[in-house]
């Protein structure tokens, strides 16, 4: 039977689902079973939880240990057991921010001036709160911008190097759509694990060449989402 051990308290700390522990005391075992705290059985539905232990730098003893990614930040006390001892654990889930969003892109289509409507999916996947503002707004750019810039400045009749430069920017100017600017109906505080589709409207902005495509990148806490903009003419 493993007894209990009067060693100092090992500490596993990390990502929730990426926590993770090197220590010497772990490097005579081949496996341990992590006792955990009320809290986390409830949440993982059971009670311990049994870890390969490898070995590292040789003396050291490591493992790794995954919870729901949702798991409170925070500290628990927990036990690691195996057929020696009972180590004194504590497990320290560090806050994580993880924002899904669906479609894996946005498309507004529509003519310039003019309001455009789409439903996006958003999932906390984290385990924090998240907010998801009212307005937003991002930049966007002609697909063909840079394209187009740097054709009228080696397609220019003059040969004068500042020239060319001047024509570069000036066109690499007019490939600047403007600020697209978003009102998220639905928007708010995002519990961990809670998903929820919203209404995300664009207004187009009037400079907008119809024919033309356009793109941007809008950021939402850590993610980087892609917007696409597909312009209509005026409707007569």
């Amino acid at each position: 039977m493993a007894q209990a051990s009067h060693q100092t308290i090992l500490k596993l700390h990390g990502d929730p689902h990426r926590l993770a522990l090197t220590h010497p005391a772990l490097a005579a075992r081949k496996a341990v079973t992590v006792d955990l705290p009320e809290i986390l059985k409830q949440r993982l539905g059971a009670g311990e939880i049994t870890v390969d232990v490898r070995r590292r730098f040789g003396e050291e003893g490591h493992l790794r240990l995954r919870l729901p990614r949702t798991t409170a930040p925070g500290r628990y006390q927990a036990s690691l057991r195996s057929d020696e001892d009972v180590i004194p654990l504590e497990i320290e889930v560090a806050p994580y921010r993880r924002l899904k969003v669906a479609p894996a892109s946005l498309t507004f289509a529509g003519a310039p001036g003019g309001d455009v409507s789409v439903s996006v999916t958003f999932m906390n996947a984290g385990n924090i709160k998240l907010e998801i503002l009212k307005r937003s707004h991002l930049g966007i750019y002609d697909d063909f911008g840079v394209e187009t810039a740097f054709a009228s400045a080696y397609r220019g009749e003059v040969d004068d190097p500042m020239e060319m430069i001047r024509t570069f920017v000036s066109k690499l100017r007019e490939g600047h759509g403007g600020l697209l600017k978003l009102r998220i109906e639905g928007a708010g505080t995002l519990e961990p694990g809670e998903q929820r589709t919203v209404n995300v409207t664009g207004h187009l902005p009037e400079k907008l060449k119809a024919g033309h495509a356009y793109h941007g990148i809008w950021t939402l806490e850590e993610l980087n989402y892609a917007v696409f903009i597909k312009v209509s003419k005026r409707e007569a």
